[in-house]
C-alpha cells in the first residue's frame, strides 16, 4: 500500500502542534527562513552521506529532503497533489540536453525548456482557481 503523502505530513505536524500559519500565502520571515535553513541542512547532510558513499544516508537525506519541503507546503497550505500534476504536465514537455553545452547546468542529463515552453501555471491553483 502507499502511503498518503499529504496525510502523514499532515499527522507529523499536528502531533508537534504546529499548524498552517497562513492559507496560500507566504510564511512569515523566522519561519520561512527556518524551513530554508532546514532543506540545507538536509541538502548537506546528502552532500556529506554521498562522499562517504552511505547510500542508507544518502536515501534517507533525500527522504528528509521531500518530507521538510512537503511540511513547508503544508504550512502554508498549498495542495500538494494539485501542484505537482500541474509542474508534472509541464516538465513532460521538456527534452534532454543533446549535450552539455546545451546545458544551463554543464550537463547532457540536464532537461531543456525549448523556446515557447509553457510554464507551470500555479497561481490558478494558490488562488483556487
Amino acid at each position: 500500500m502507499k502511503p498518503d503523502i499529504e496525510e502523514d505530513i499532515r499527522d507529523f505536524h499536528k502531533m508537534l502542534e504546529v499548524e498552517p500559519e497562513t492559507y496560500r500565502k507566504a510564511l512569515s520571515w523566522e519561519t520561512m527562513k527556518f524551513r530554508v535553513q532546514f532543506l540545507q541542512e538536509e541538502l548537506d547532510e546528502l552532500s556529506l552521506a554521498y562522499a562517504m558513499n552511505k547510500p542508507d544516508e544518502i536515501f534517507d537525506a533525500l527522504i528528509d529532503l521531500v518530507y521538510v519541503a512537503l511540511g513547508t507546503m503544508y504550512l502554508m497550505d498549498l495542495p500538494f497533489y494539485e501542484g505537482w500534476a500541474e509542474v508534472h504536465k509541464a516538465n513532460m514537455l521538456k527534452r534532454r540536453a543533446k549535450d552539455a553545452t546545451e546545458s544551463k547546468r554543464g550537463s547532457s542529463l540536464d532537461a531543456i525548456k525549448d523556446p515557447g515552453w509553457p510554464s507551470p501555471d500555479l497561481s490558478k491553483i494558490i488562488e483556487g482557481k
